[in-house]
């Protein structure tokens, strides 16, 4: 049975760089550096004066991305990093989380394409965020989200 679960609400949008001064680090693929990044991704929203909703809707977005690497991508193993660039912009902050595993578009993704692989990942994403963008760049994948007070 096909459901249809709607328009997502972000807006997609051609992959822009952040406002203001970047704060990155990278982390193994694999749970503890999934932690870890977690970590560093509330301390840096912290030091931007950002509140608990931001915080909590990136928390979820980081969670989605980093499951989708450890299940879906034989490509990637604990050898392989992943990169957070965390940048401050107007009322929110911008996430660009960047991997060296296989070409992968989410944006291009539908979950009735092939829905015994996943779940609704990318259509939390895309619910949570103000926008989304993806590039492949530098045989990378780098997924930019921005997420704003409204």
């Amino acid at each position: 049975m096909m459901r249809n679960y709607g328009q997502p609400t972000a807006e997609v949008h051609p992959f822009v760089a952040g406002e203001g001064v970047s704060m990155q680090r990278s982390f193994p693929v694999s749970t503890t550096g999934l932690a870890a990044a977690s970590g560093f991704l509330s301390a840096c929203l912290r030091q931007f004066g950002l509140g608990e909703t931001i915080s909590n809707r990136f928390s979820v977005i980081l969670d989605e991305v980093c499951a989708n690497m450890l299940r879906h991508d034989p490509t990637l193993d604990e050898t392989a990093v992943f990169t957070l660039e965390v940048d401050p912009v107007s009322d929110g902050a911008s996430l660009t989380i960047s991997d060296p595993g296989q070409h992968f578009n989410p944006l291009e993704y539908r979950h009735d394409q092939v829905p015994e692989i996943g779940g609704h990942g990318i259509t939390i994403i895309k619910g949570l965020a103000s926008a989304v963008s993806y590039v492949r760049r530098d045989e990378a994948n780098h997924l930019n989200v921005v997420v704003r007070n409204h």
